[in-house]
């Protein structure tokens, strides 16, 4: 999923004529290469479950796109609980072939509440809250990258919460996709800066 990286600025290209600058290119790239290392030599394969992430890539693409461009215009919360509303009827079609009622009664699992609970309050609607109110206040290029840190910061709570290993492969990915969020905030050079360094 995290080629919306390089998808954003494709799409803000092709939709709005907006071209990255080169240090958003530049830092795209690392960024990507830094998941492909993370994502380890297994995980390279490509089927059509790998398309339907490609494709859900996109979406995301689309949906940062969609909230720099709306989410300014309207209030946090309104906006937030419609952005959910339609996105879950937007899903819907994936629930075809899914028994309704194994569905429904695993909504009622005693074992399962929490995690459910977790994931509808602070994953999503929380979630979505602080990313409605926010995002709008970057360019969406850069909302982006920092978004990409998410597959590093869940590889470090899977090798720290869960015991998973962390090889060095993945500590390698990790600081790529770091360096690429670091790329694009650097102060960019003045025009005194670049003609003191010339002289």
């Amino acid at each position: 999923t995290s080629l919306y990286t390089p998808f954003t600025p494709l799409l803000a290209w092709l939709l709005f004529r907006k071209a990255p600058g080169l240090r958003i290119a530049a830092a795209v790239t690392v960024a990507l290469a830094g998941v492909v290392v993370l994502t380890g030599p297994s995980g390279l394969g490509f089927g059509i479950h790998e398309l339907l992430v490609v494709g859900g890539a996109v979406c995301w693409a689309f949906q940062i796109l969609l909230i720099d461009r709306l989410a300014r215009n309207h209030p946090t919360a309104p906006f937030a609980a419609m952005f959910f509303l339609w996105t879950g009827l937007l899903a819907l079609p994936g629930l075809i072939g899914v028994n309704p009622h194994a569905a429904i009664a695993a909504l009622f699992r005693a074992d399962l509440q929490l995690p459910i609970w977790g994931l509808v309050i602070v994953s999503t609607l929380f979630t979505l809250i602080v990313l409605v109110h926010f995002q709008p206040r970057l360019d969406p290029n850069r909302a982006a990258l920092l978004y990409v840190l998410e597959p590093a910061f869940a590889a470090v709570f899977a090798a720290s919460i869960h015991g998973e290993p962390f090889e060095g492969f993945k500590l390698v990915g990790c600081l790529m996709i770091l360096a690429a969020n670091v790329l694009v905030e650097l102060p960019k050079p003045t025009l005194r800066a670049a003609g003191s360094s010339g002289q």
